[in-house]
Formats: C-alpha cells, sequence, structure tokens
C-alpha cells in the first residue's frame, strides 16, 4: 500500500508542475502554431489550473483516507486535503517566484539547484503534514462534542 501512495504523490506532482509549467510553454507553441484566438487561450490557462487542482485533490484524499490507521470516510479528510491543494499550489507559485528573484546558483554553484529542490521539497512535505494535522484535529475536537 505504501507503494502505491508513493506512487500516486510522484504522479500528482509531476502532473501538476508538467501542466502547471510545460502547460504554459506547450500552450504557447499550440496557440502560436494553430493561430488560436484569446478566449482559448484563456480557457486553456483555467483548465490547466484546475486539473492540476482536481489531480492533487483526489491523491490527497486518497492519502489522507488510506495512510492513518484507522477507517475515516472522505467527509473527514476534506479539510485537510484542500488545504493542502491549496497551501502545495501556492507554496510552489510563492517559492518559483523567490527562486527566480533570488538564484541559489550565484551563492553555491551548481549545488543550487540541489538545494532549492530539497527547499521545496520541505515547504511541500510541511504543507501535507499540517493538513493531516487538520484533519486529526476536526476528528477529535467532533468526538469530543458528541
Amino acid at each position: 500500500m505504501e507503494l502505491f501512495l508513493t506512487l500516486g504523490l510522484v504522479f500528482a506532482v509531476i502532473t501538476s508542475l508538467l501542466l502547471l509549467t510545460l502547460g504554459e510553454v506547450g500552450g504557447y507553441y499550440v496557440f502560436d502554431h494553430f493561430s488560436l484566438g484569446n478566449p482559448i487561450w484563456q480557457l486553456w490557462n483555467i483548465s490547466r489550473w484546475v486539473l492540476s487542482f482536481l489531480i492533487l485533490m483526489i491523491v490527497f484524499i486518497t492519502l489522507y483516507l488510506v495512510a492513518p490507521n484507522r477507517k475515516l470516510s472522505i467527509r473527514n479528510v476534506l479539510p485537510g486535503a484542500f488545504f493542502s491543494t491549496f497551501g502545495w499550489q501556492f507554496i510552489s507559485i510563492g517559492f518559483s517566484y523567490y527562486v527566480t528573484i533570488f538564484d541559489y546558483r550565484e551563492v553555491y554553484g551548481n549545488l543550487g539547484a540541489l538545494l532549492t529542490l530539497m527547499i521545496w521539497f520541505y515547504l511541500s512535505a510541511m504543507i501535507m503534514i499540517v493538513g493531516g494535522q487538520i484533519n486529526a484535529i476536526l476528528l477529535t475536537s467532533k468526538k469530543r462534542r458528541y
């Protein structure tokens, strides 16, 4: 089961990153090649964000349903999955802007890319852990009320 969770998370990260980064470059190429208009370009931009959100949401719901050692419903894991999905996308966008402004290669040389990747992994992991903690806090507070 752990292997499927890991593979699902890797699939989600790669797909989301490809949709958000290469989706724009690929969109430029396709829209320039076929001379498509601005409304279709806007639809493409919205659809790649929505598709990325849905893929991440499905993976985080599955992660928060399967990973804990207790039976949970989808309703119990939705708050943490929403937080993790929005947080992961926000952290990724914010970190990409930060990296474009402060280039680690100038300070650390070739190891700068590895350092940047490790910081992004750390922030992504923290978002996933906080999402799981949100689910746990909400579940225990529901049990105390009843």
